[in-house]
């Protein structure tokens, strides 16, 4: 080997040596980021309770919903309806704080 030869392969060991570090450092980072199996099955235990709260509340507001609408007859939804579109137009053509009295 010449010197030329050995001076680009000492190049060429540097460079492999700052791309090694590169990616050592990347790996490194990853690895920290990386949640163990008990973290992941902890979130989902989270996320399964959360779920069912969530089941829960809908339940309770369609219990809610439907006995509201066991109690209200036709005639009583149509009166309803008709003041809401009247408090509505109140709105849209006088402002909101003028409506307070409907």
């Amino acid at each position: 080997m010449n010197v030329q030869e050995i001076s680009n392969a000492y190049q060429d060991m540097k460079d492999l040596q700052e791309q090694f570090k590169e990616a050592h450092k990347m790996s490194q980072t990853l690895m920290k980021d990386q949640k163990s199996p008990q973290q992941y099955k902890q979130l989902i235990m989270e996320k399964e309770e959360e779920r069912e709260q969530l089941m829960s509340k809908i339940n309770r507001v369609k219990g809610k919903v439907d006995a509201a609408g066991a109690r209200m007859d036709t005639a009583d939804f149509e009166q309803l309806q008709k003041m809401c579109n009247k408090l509505r137009r109140c709105q849209v053509e006088m402002g909101p704080s003028a409506c307070t009295g409907l």
